[in-house]
């Protein structure tokens, strides 16, 4: 595993784009748009708010237009299902010899439906841009990937599953006097399900009682309690190609709200406001280990090409990851687009991410 940091990674990954953009003209993407009024809501998804957080019709525009003017022609399909179903609103190009696919966003509560198009995906020899159906279902199982996480060695808030007809997974709890956050285990992360997610665990009737509210609340079988951690929030966009990865800078988000303060969480409604701001997390000795700690994540949690991993960071600086991303957003106000605005460089994150999946095509990454 090689790892680069700052401006070598940069210049390492301006270089990749050079050399990889003349063959852009040979690539066609398949690009699944996810948005919402095409595909069949269920009361659960709405319970659980994805259809207001899945990609829309503007943003879609965009990221076709900017494909566009790379030199790179595009199907759209609105769905998953239309995905499956072959059938795309424009005709596709299958002369292209890199057939790629790009999944815009979740759309469905369905545990599993993120490994959906990876796997159609493979049985028709595309490449897909993300990452494989086994690293989107791990990074989506956030039980699950808290303990491939802490047996990598990655330091990740304690975290437990609460099952609302079962109770607690290994009959482990969490202790007394512990401060926590409750999360939808397979959705939204880093947000806490309700307007009040934190909570001491002042006795477990008390929290398990709260467990079945809000399970019953936003229809869904389990939920993830975790250690809170209370510290300065810091993403940090990782690239990878083969066995090298690449972090450029970590960036602290803030919020430009009164309603929030540093070593909040960021709830839903708080995260909809899109009042974040990003300025570059300058500890570089804090910087050095979270970047090995994403990469090595990044390996465990078999994540290609990009993530954005999220970290608290504790108290004594101590970092922890507490959320995974494997398909971060990558608008002009987004984490990963933001940080490398920070460079004086003519990449962005669609000539960047594009360029990375050509050169894994070519060279059998």
């Amino acid at each position: 595993m090689k790892i680069f940091q700052g401006e070598e990674a940069v210049e390492k990954l301006t270089n990749i784009v050079r050399t990889m953009t003349q063959y852009f003209s040979n690539c066609h993407i398949h690009y699944v748009a996810n948005i919402s009024s095409s595909v069949r809501r269920t009361e659960e998804d709405d319970a659980r708010k994805i259809p207001v957080r899945a990609p829309n019709k503007e943003k879609t525009k965009l990221v076709l237009q900017r494909l566009c003017d790379l030199g790179i022609t595009t199907s759209l399909y609105l769905s998953d299902s239309d995905f499956v179903s072959g059938i795309p609103v424009n005709g596709s190009n299958w002369s292209k010899p890199i057939q790629l696919v790009y999944v815009a966003g979740k759309f469905s509560s369905i545990d599993g439906a993120r490994g959906l198009v990876p796997v159609i995906a493979s049985m028709r020899s595309l490449i897909n841009m993300n990452s494989s159906a086994l690293g989107r279902i791990l990074n989506w199982n956030k039980y699950i990937a808290t303990q491939l996480l802490e047996a990598a060695d990655v330091p990740t808030p304690k975290t437990w599953l609460y099952k609302l007809n079962n109770g607690w997974k290994f009959g482990q709890h969490p202790p007394c006097k512990k401060i926590v956050i409750l999360k939808n285990n397979c959705e939204a992360f880093g947000l806490g399900v309700s307007q009040k997610s934190v909570m001491e665990v002042n006795d477990l009737e008390s929290l398990e009682a709260r467990c079945r509210n809000i399970c019953e609340e936003i229809k869904c079988p389990e939920l993830l309690v975790q250690e809170f951690v209370c510290g300065p929030e810091v993403y940090v966009p990782t690239y990878r190609l083969g066995n090298s990865f690449y972090v450029p800078l970590a960036l602290k988000i803030d919020i430009e709200s009164d309603n929030w303060k540093e070593g909040d969480p960021i709830g839903f409604d708080v995260n909809r406001l899109k009042k974040h701001t990003f300025s570059p997390y300058e500890n570089a000795k804090i910087h050095k280990e979270i970047s090995r700690y994403s990469s090595v994540a990044m390996e465990q949690l078999e994540i290609d090409i990009l993530s954005r991993m999220d970290f608290r960071i504790g108290e004594g600086e101590h970092p922890k990851l507490f959320d995974t991303a494997e398909t971060p957003g990558m608008g002009v106000s987004h984490a990963i687009s933001r940080s490398l605005k920070e460079f004086d460089t003519d990449i962005d994150a669609w000539k960047l991410i594009v360029s990375l999946n050509v050169a894994r095509y070519m060279n059998n990454y």
